[in-house]
């Protein structure tokens, strides 16, 4: 009976993993936690100053490609790559975060208007790089912060960008 009961863990696994990500089971989803797991696992190496890290930083232009910063492991991975800029009325900080093989996990941006508006968006990728799921939070009256825009300034290749040209000449 034991033996029975330890052969049919994994594939409660396997069968949780399966299961559709809702509203509901979101926060506590097999899927989520791994991503959240590889998340806190790079926070440790770049607190822990385990990382090597690079910074560029360009003259002001209205972008968010104004700060570029790069955080590669040992292996020459890239494990977190940000990039941070804005304009007269607003700022936005995208933070991605690679797994062991390079592939985009997790995106969280931050973004903030004059008007008080602050937002969150955090979007989670399984392995095959596919949406998982996406949290958005705001407070304040709301601005026009677009998940298209988001989307179009994700980092796939950190080490092509963080060497690529300034956004503005």
């Amino acid at each position: 009976m034991r033996f029975l009961l330890l052969a049919l863990i994994p594939l409660l696994t396997c069968v949780a993993a399966a299961q559709a990500i809702t509203a509901k089971n979101w926060l506590n989803h097999p899927a989520i936690l791994e991503v959240r797991g590889m998340y806190t696992a790079v926070n440790a190496l770049v607190a822990g100053k385990k990382l090597k890290l690079e910074s560029r930083r360009f003259s002001y232009c209205p972008s968010w490609d104004l700060e570029r910063t790069k955080y590669t492991d040992s292996r020459g991975i890239v494990r977190r790559y940000v990039k941070a800029g804005g304009s007269e009325d607003s700022a936005v900080t995208l933070e991605h975060t690679y797994d062991s093989s390079a592939r985009l996990r997790f995106v969280l941006v931050t973004a903030g208007a004059v008007n008080d508006t602050r937002e969150e968006w955090r979007f989670y990728f399984g392995a095959n790089g596919k949406r998982l799921w996406l949290d958005r939070r705001r407070t304040g009256p709301g601005y026009t912060f677009a998940e298209k825009d988001f989307v179009n300034a994700f980092v796939l290749e950190p080490r092509k960008a963080f060497v690529a040209a300034p956004p503005c000449r």
